[in-house]
This record gives C-alpha cells, structure tokens and sequence, in this order.
C-alpha cells in the first residue's frame, strides 16, 4: 500500500484533468452551436426581406426584358428587310458589274491577241533583220578581209619596187658618176688639147708676123692635133651621146616607177591602216626626193654635156684653118656639127 500510494494519486489527477478538459470542451462546443444558431437566424433575419424584393425586381426587370426583347425582335425584323433590300441591289450591281467586267475582259482579250500576234510579226521581222544584217556583216567582213589581204600584197608589191626602183637610183647615180668622172678626163683632155693648138698657133702666128712660110713640120703637128681632137671630139661625143641615152632611159624608166608607185600608194591609202598611210607618205617623199636629185643630176649632166660640145665647136673651128699666113678661112660649123648628136628638148 505505500508503495502504490503517489502513483494512484497521479492517475486520479490525470483522469480529473481530462474530465474536466472534456466538460471544457462540450461547454465550449455547446457555445459555439449556440453562437451559431443565434448567428443564422439574425442572418434569415436579415436576409428575408432582401430576398421578397428581388423577386419583385426580377419579375420587373424580366418583363422590361421581355419587352426590351420585342422591340430588339422587330428592329432586327426591320434591319434584315433592310439589309435583304440592300443585299438584292448589291446583287444588282454585282450582276451589271460582272456583265461589264465580262464585256471588257472579252475585249481586252482580243487586244492582247492583236497585240500578241503584231508582237510576234514584229519579232519575225526583226529577227530578219537582224539575221540580215549579220549577213551583210559577214560579207564585208569577207570583203574587207579581201581587201586588206590585197592592200598587203599591194604594199609589200610596192616595197619591192621601191626597192627596186631605189637600185635603179643608186645604179644611175653611179654610171652618172662614171659619166661625169669621163666627162671631167675628157676636159681635161679637151683643156691639154686646145693648150698644145694654142701653142702651136702662136708659133705659127709669130713666124708669120716675122714674114717667113709656113713650118711644115708645125703644119703637120696642128693637123695631127686636129684631127686627134676630132677623133677624141667624135669618140667624146658618142660616149657623151651614149650616156644621155642611158640617162635618159634610167630617168623614164624612174618616171614610170615613180608614176606606179604614186598610183599604188593612192589606191592602198583608203584600205591601208594610219601606220601603213604614214609609211607609204614617208616612201612617197623619199621618192620625190630621189626624183628631184636624180632630176637636179640630169641637168647637171646636160649642162656639162653642152660645156663639152660648146668646148668641141670651139677646138673644131682650127680644123679648117689654112696653112697660108694671110689667108684665114672661117671656120663653118657645119662640118663638125655632123659629128655632134643633136640635142633634144627630153634629154635636158
């Protein structure tokens, strides 16, 4: 017994407690019903009348519906008369647009094909045209072609002539110089000559001033030079007679050359390039220039020619002197001039 004492009275405490936690408890859910039970009722306190006058407002507010219904029935009954209306002249217009839209498609669809087939005559004949002109191209492509080829072969043609021509030049700048260098001997033949005459005349005019006859010795020596002088003259003058021939011939020959080469540059000019133009000027002055140095060197020539035949009338004027002192003859021409070429305007 006193050692189950303390723990008896703690179980006994404890079932007291809860006890009393339960009546707590029950009290306070009893309190609660209570509160709520007070608190529904003051809520159908409250809300009784509220519910009485919406259910008033409602019926009002459903026949104001109601009536709000009819009147939107027949605005909408209205608008759709309307708008049927409206929707049969939309139709209206739609048809005539369409009609219309028709009536032009059909035309425009004819002027596209008019102008679809004038688009395609002119695209035929255009490419004809064209297929044309590139014809035509061709050929005086060909043509020009043709004639460039010609105007080379003409040039180098010419160059060879040129050159030709240039030879011929140089050629007769040297039988001229072989000319000349005859012609200077024969002065100075001609010179030692007329010196030894000279000679022979004083002495003979010096014993005929002293009264005395003609040496004949001296006589024969005068007749000697004479006739030497002659035949030099006759042999001088066919050399010289021969050199105008062959200066005369190289100068036509050069002439025509020079004609030719004028005529060919004037036909290559046009097919020619700028540079083929400048050669054939640059040729064309080198060969007047050569044309007028051989021209100033015929003339040069045909004046010394006529120095030397003026010189051999002059020496054969001693030819048909007398041996007699007081019985001077004069000399005629003629005779000599039968020996002498006789000089024609082409070989100045």
């Amino acid at each position: 017994m006193v050692a189950t004492g303390p723990r008896s009275n703690s179980l006994a405490e404890n079932q007291k407690g809860a006890l009393t936690a339960f009546r707590q408890a029950a009290v306070a859910q009893q309190e609660a019903a209570n509160a709520l039970r007070d608190s529904f009722k003051k809520k159908i306190r409250i809300l009784a009348p509220l519910v009485y006058s919406s259910s008033r407002e409602s019926e009002r507010r459903v026949e104001a519906a109601s009536r709000a219904a009819e009147e939107a029935k027949k605005r909408l009954q209205e608008e759709r008369h309307a708008r049927s209306a409206e929707k049969a002249e939309a139709s209206k217009r739609m048809e005539a647009a369409t009609t219309q839209y028709n009536t032009q498609r059909r035309a425009l669809s004819a002027q596209l094909g008019k102008v679809k087939q004038e688009n395609e005559e002119s695209t035929k004949e255009f490419q004809k045209l064209l297929e044309d002109r590139r014809q035509e191209t061709l050929r005086e492509k060909s043509r020009m072609e043709k004639q460039l080829n010609y105007a080379r072969s003409e040039a180098a043609r010419l160059k060879e002539e040129l050159q030709k021509s240039t030879k011929e030049v140089e050629d007769g700048r040297r039988e001229r110089a072989l000319l000349q260098r005859k012609l200077s001997d024969a002065e100075c033949r001609i010179g030692e000559l007329q010196r030894e005459i000279e000679s022979l005349r004083q002495e003979e005019e010096a014993k005929e001033s002293m009264g005395s006859h003609a040496d004949p010795e001296v006589s024969t020596r005068i007749t000697n030079a004479v006739a030497l002088n002659s035949s030099n003259n006759s042999s001088l003058l066919d050399s010289i007679a021969f050199g105008e021939s062959l200066l005369t011939d190289g100068r036509s020959s050069f002439d025509a050359s020079l004609t030719q080469t004028a005529m060919g540059s004037k036909k290559t000019t046009n097919a020619k390039a700028p540079s083929s133009t400048a050669v054939a000027k640059a040729s064309a002055a080198r060969t007047t220039r050569t044309a007028a140095t051989a021209r100033t060197s015929t003339r040069i020539a045909s004046r010394t020619v006529e120095g030397v035949r003026g010189q051999a009338r002059a020496a054969a004027t001693t030819k048909r002197l007398s041996p007699e002192p007081k019985k001077r003859a004069r000399p005629r021409a003629t005779s000599q001039r039968q020996n002498v070429a006789p000089v024609r305007p082409g070989d100045l």
